[in-house]
């Protein structure tokens, strides 16, 4: 195994991670405007795409062992791509990998980011329906309006949705 293979794996590996952020963008777009066939069907996409980024991420970790035994190092289970760069004579190959691994550090950042907004927004939208089949249904416990206490009438609130049906 050359340097070669393991910066290709290293630019599939952010290949698929830029792959993966337009997906996460879209899947914001689809939360948003609670478009539950679009999001089904990004989340499926997304689902393959993990699956590959982990071949991938396999691929380079042999790339990276092999890389480490052809210079006679000594590897760990799961070789860095940091630590490989220092043992590199080439200055162009430390140079590659080094950005290449800045530039895909710097997209998980935001994936991260926007994984945490589509959880929050996914959770508010939750809440949301929650709170409008609540409002249908009148399980409310509490009248939002002051009303005089009416033991005596036993009358039930009219519902504009049967629960029961």
């Amino acid at each position: 195994m050359t340097v070669q293979a393991l910066i290709g794996s290293v630019e599939s590996l952010l290949q698929q991670h830029e792959e993966l952020l337009v997906l996460e963008e879209k899947k914001q777009l689809a939360i948003m405007k609670d478009d539950t066939n679009l999001l089904i069907e990004l989340t499926n996409k997304e689902s393959r795409l993990v699956k590959q980024i982990s071949e991938t991420e396999k691929r380079r970790v042999q790339s990276a062992r092999a890389l480490l035994d052809q210079l006679g190092i000594m590897s760990d289970p799961n070789p860095q791509v940091s630590d490989i760069v220092s043992y590199l004579t080439s200055a162009n190959d430390k140079l590659k990998l080094t950005e290449l691994t800045d530039r895909l550090v710097s997209i998980l950042g935001q994936l991260k980011q926007l994984n945490e907004l589509n959880l929050r927004l996914a959770e508010q939208a939750l809440e949301f329906n929650h709170f409008s089949i609540e409002l249908l249904t009148g399980s409310f416990e509490q009248d939002f309006t002051y009303s005089k206490p009416d033991a005596s009438s036993g009358k039930s609130k009219a519902n504009l949705f049967d629960s029961k049906a």
